[in-house]
């Protein structure tokens, strides 16, 4: 932790990743640390939809021809859901353009709260990922 925040005074480019992490509304320095020390590299997973899986945000459905056979919990990193839940929920109560995208989802649209805020998890997972 020191060394990052040595980095960060010093605007070393070691750790340009973490740094890009830093500027999504919600996740701050332990939050991103803990992400990029977990992933390390993105592109081990396929496509973005096993990277959700992955972090516990999306479940799988199971499928057989037209038969849908209902859905399953993926095995998934406890570690990440909780950074991504904590950094939504940080999000939407400080003025942010995540919140006001809660906001939408939750008066407009008329999702209820948790899958509001499950919706605006994996979109602050996919600012986190680009």
């Amino acid at each position: 932790m020191k060394v990052i925040k040595k980095a960060r005074k010093n605007k070393l480019n070691t750790f340009t990743a973490i740094e890009n992490m830093w500027k999504v509304s919600g996740i701050d320095t332990i939050s991103s640390v803990k992400i990029y020390g977990t992933v390390i590299e993105a592109k081990r997973f396929a496509n973005k939809n096993k990277y959700r899986g992955y972090c516990g945000l999306v479940h799988h459905q199971k499928q057989s021809g037209n038969r849908n056979y209902g859905k399953r919990k993926t095995r998934y990193s406890r570690l990440l859901k909780s950074v991504y839940k904590t950094a939504t929920l940080a999000a939407i109560r400080g003025h942010s353009d995540i919140g006001e995208y809660y906001e939408y989802l939750t008066a407009t649209k008329g999702y209820s709260a948790h899958k509001a805020r499950n919706a605006v998890a994996r979109v602050t997972l996919a600012m986190v990922s680009t």
